[in-house]
């Protein structure tokens, strides 16, 4: 009879220390230090330890029977590796077993080592991973649960190495082509979509508007490319929406300023995914989605369809993180309207001024101030150009006034010399304020 093997929720810790002298004996053998071994493969203090905790990982998380077999048998062969010195062997080992096993867990062919609500099987593949790449002296991967991912055919990994290859997830709404020479080595590739992010509207931190959906790219060990990857996605745009399709491009944190995002070089799609609504999931799957984005979503749902029939959006990157497509337009805005004197009598000349600021990164080239109700027939300042996230002031003189409460708009780029995201934002009213009469000293 077959058994299923389930733990209790201290498996990984309680029940390893009463198994694991039983399966150091069965699973292990004597062997010297390994004079050219990382030395991150001693941070356990005996290689038995590391092995018998491995294995106990693969028993609560993979049903007895051919996928734990094959499991196992993938770590045996880790082993004469190391005792052979073989490094880069070991280490190319340990991370096809790591991808058996998150395919395994995509194909919801794992068990909950806990059996108990929550769910723990991501923690505990998140763990797996994390021992192995400690046993074959590689850095731990950073990964987490939620960047793993939930089951299913939204995210998905491979092992490549100085060969290159190709990568794209089940639903085909993303991918990534790996060229020649892009690493040294063999590394695993790990795309998880992460509606997480989207709903949350974390993707990236930036004021441009972002088109979900977003997807987590990641590469073990942690690597810069020696040649550009091109990652694809699909954002999920409608067919009406052509006047700014163009503007949208790939952008993730910049890996040199935390504060900043990159856009991506924007690249052919090598891959050829084809982005129409006929690759969308049934309701709760990207249409619950969408509907739990509300508002940031909502020109994006019916009645026009959810996608445009186009090629993948692909980019040209040299390093991984979380990716969206952006709207990859400036956005000016009036941020103040001011007048000096803050109390004007009918004898004085005021000056109004307006601060201008460019809510994007992206740089706007010259454009024009207004400074009144009707901005065709009001004073006008011009600018030159606005760099990405910087503000600029700007300034008129009018009167004197009549007596009178008065209030100043102005007017940024009246003439949409700008391509802009957002055009509600370009005008701002200042607060009413008064003009009073000046009173003349009475004549004896």
């Amino acid at each position: 009879m077959v058994r299923q093997r389930r733990y209790s929720s201290g498996f990984l810790l309680a029940e390893l220390s009463v198994l694991v002298g039983a399966l150091i004996l069965g699973c292990t053998e004597d062997r010297p230090a390994l004079p050219t071994q990382s030395p991150r493969a001693d941070l356990l203090s005996d290689d038995a330890l590391n092995v018998g905790h491995i294995n106990q990982l693969l028993i609560a998380l993979f049903p007895a029977g051919p996928l734990l077999d094959s499991a196992r048998d993938q770590l045996n062969n880790i082993q004469p590796l190391l005792a052979q010195g073989d490094i880069p062997g070991a280490q190319s080992q340990a991370l096809h077993l790591a991808d058996f096993t998150i395919k395994g867990y995509r194909a919801g062919q794992l068990l909950d080592p806990n059996g108990t609500l929550p769910l723990t099987t991501p923690e505990a593949v998140v763990q797996l991973f994390d021992v192995l790449l400690s046993f074959v002296g590689l850095p731990p991967s950073g990964l987490t649960s939620d960047a793993l991912g939930p089951t299913g055919p939204s995210g998905t990994s491979d092992v490549f190495g100085a060969l290159g290859g190709t990568l794209a997830t089940v639903e085909a709404l993303a991918g990534l082509s790996v060229p020649a020479d892009a690493v040294s080595g063999d590394h695993l590739f790990l795309i998880t979509r992460r509606d997480d992010l989207a709903l949350q509207g974390t993707c990236l931190s930036t004021p441009l508007p972002q088109y979900p959906l977003c997807y987590d790219f990641s590469v073990f060990p942690k690597t810069s490319f020696a040649v550009p990857v091109t990652v694809v996605m699909c954002p999920l745009e409608s067919v009406s929406h052509e006047e700014f399709y163009h503007r949208l491009v790939l952008a993730h944190p910049d890996p040199n300023d935390p504060n900043a995002i990159q856009f991506t070089t924007r690249a052919a799609d090598p891959l050829g995914l084809v982005c129409t609504n006929a690759v969308l999931p049934t309701p709760g799957g990207l249409g619950g989605l969408l509907q739990r984005l509300g508002a940031f979503a909502a020109r994006l749902i019916l009645p026009t369809p959810l996608y445009a029939t186009h090629g993948g959006m692909g980019g040209s990157v040299d390093s991984f993180s979380p990716f969206i497509a952006v709207d990859s337009a400036a956005d000016l805005t009036v941020q103040s309207v001011t007048q000096t004197p803050g109390a004007p009598t009918t004898a004085d000349v005021i000056t109004v001024s307006a601060v201008i600021h460019n809510n994007s990164p992206v740089p706007a080239g010259p454009f024009t101030v207004a400074f009144g109700a009707d901005p065709a027939s009001a004073p006008v300042v011009s600018v030159p150009g606005l760099a990405g996230g910087a503000s600029v002031p700007v300034s008129v003189t009018v009167g004197p006034r009549a007596a009178g409460t008065y209030q100043d708009t102005v007017t940024v780029d009246v003439g949409n010399a700008v391509v802009e995201f957002n055009e509600a934002n370009n005008t701002l009213t200042s607060a009413a304020y008064t003009v009073a009469p000046v009173i003349l000293p009475p004549l004896f």
